[in-house]
């Protein structure tokens, strides 16, 4: 079940409901039934935006995991849905190229048996034979990249001899809200494709949903960043900033947090050198960033847009005041360290990804849960050190025992029924799930 976003400070419910969207269009564009084949990173996202009931609606007729090898089904199309990620693309070819050879295959038993003269499955010709039916076809298979395809992706396709076999297409999912207050860009990889293969194109993802979000719920009054990565974001989300305005001049000017001049960059290092790299505005490499409409520490007024026009102040409708941007190469030890709280337990003893666990029953069969505050009893547990969340889970317990033993005790008779179901629902509560 999705997590309740009503309660969000910001408007969390659009970036979810354009996500949603994003994936349905996907699936639109391409007639008729379809089998849906995903990459199992962006999995947990499509199955956390929609249920298996919307995907029906929109012409999905079966799910499956990109592991290579080919996809038996019978639809007409194929979609894959993968984010860009290079390594991926082996996968890929590997699964298109099993899908034509088993087409190849499955035309030359219909030959086998039926020949090879069109006019029999032809209704139009005079030889037409009814019970001869056509030979399979070739699935039409696109590949649907989230939340943009990228050169390194484009050229694997070229190298692998696939390119155009595919009709190529991008899903715009910027944002997964996992909860009220928390939302994800979907970068599994970042840290990794910065620090080791020098991939940044997670940065530009990350200024994409950032400068997404600030259309909808207003433009930030304040973008600081510290870190090299939190420089370039800030950097990418103002050129997008000016390509906006550039591309629909009559966007209000007020609405952006800076105006693109030297003065909207500061340092936030209050103690900087003027020969320090970091007192260069934010502009080299390593150096920190703000952007603001307001006075620098200088006491300096930022440049209006237009030169003799001063600017309006900020909107009130904007919902961000301010936009912090950490660079996690700024504190790599944190990560590191032993969670001391019941939902870090859990991360470190069962693992959460995804906002969900998956759970081994006795049998062997797996139970993917999803972790979010829509649980009652684990929002009251989650931020709790896990030593007083196990006595809460105590007093719990023992609370659920004593209404459990209400009904056992032998005072059923004495109760009515709708005693019974209250105690019945306050079991629920204690639980969670009321």
């Amino acid at each position: 079940m999705a997590v309740d976003l009503s309660d969000a400070v910001i408007d969390l419910e659009s970036a979810r409901s354009a996500a949603r969207d994003a994936i349905l269009s996907a699936l639109d564009a391409r007639p008729g039934r379809k089998a849906l084949v995903m990459d199992p990173l962006f999995a947990p996202t499509l199955t956390s935006l929609c249920t298996m009931s919307e995907l029906t609606e929109h012409g999905v007729d079966g799910l499956y995991q990109l592991e290579g090898g080919s996809v038996e089904t019978e639809c007409d199309e194929i979609v894959f849905m993968v984010k860009p990620r290079p390594a991926l693309m082996a996968a890929l070819n590997e699964t298109v190229r099993g899908v034509i050879l088993d087409n190849e295959l499955d035309r030359a038993e219909h030959r086998e048996q039926h020949g090879d003269d069109p006019a029999l499955w032809d209704p139009r010709s005079e030889t037409y034979d009814p019970d001869v039916p056509p030979p399979p076809r070739v699935p039409n298979m696109t590949v649907c990249f989230a939340p943009v395809s990228t050169d390194a992706c484009e050229g694997e396709l070229r190298r692998l001899g696939v390119h155009d076999l595919l009709i190529r297409r991008e899903c715009s999912v910027d944002l997964v809200p996992l909860e009220p207050d928390v939302f994800v860009a979907d970068c599994d990889e970042a840290w990794r494709d910065l620090a080791l293969v020098g991939d940044v194109s997670c940065v530009e993802q990350c200024a994409r949903a950032l400068h997404a979000l600030q259309r909808r719920c207003g433009w930030a009054t304040v973008v600081k960043g510290k870190g090299t990565a939190a420089k370039e974001i800030a950097e990418a989300m103002e050129r997008m900033r000016r390509e906006a305005f550039a591309s629909d001049p009559a966007l209000n000017p007020s609405l952006f947090p800076g105006n693109g001049h030297a003065s909207d960059y500061d340092s936030s290092d209050e103690n900087d050198d003027p020969n320090d790299a970091d007192a260069d505005g934010g502009r080299q490499r390593g150096g920190d960033v703000t952007i603001g409409r307001e006075r620098d520490r200088r006491g300096r007024r930022f440049r209006p847009a237009h030169p003799g026009v001063e600017d309006p102040a900020p909107p009130a409708s904007s919902s961000i005041d301010v936009l912090l941007i950490i660079d996690r190469d700024v504190d790599p030890v944190t990560p590191l360290c032993t969670q001391l709280t019941y939902e870090g337990f859990v991360d470190e003893a069962v693992g959460i990804k995804n906002g969900a666990v998956e759970v081994t029953s006795d049998d062997g069969s797996t139970t993917r849960v999803r972790l979010n505050s829509n649980d009652a009893l684990f929002r009251e547990l989650r931020d709790l050190n896990f030593g007083r969340a196990c006595d809460a889970l105590k007093e719990k317990t023992s609370s659920m025992q004593r209404e459990y033993e209400t009904i056992k005790g032998g005072k059923v008779q004495d109760q009515t029924v709708g005693e019974i179901g209250g105690v019945v629902k306050k079991l629920g509560e204690e639980q969670g799930v009321g």
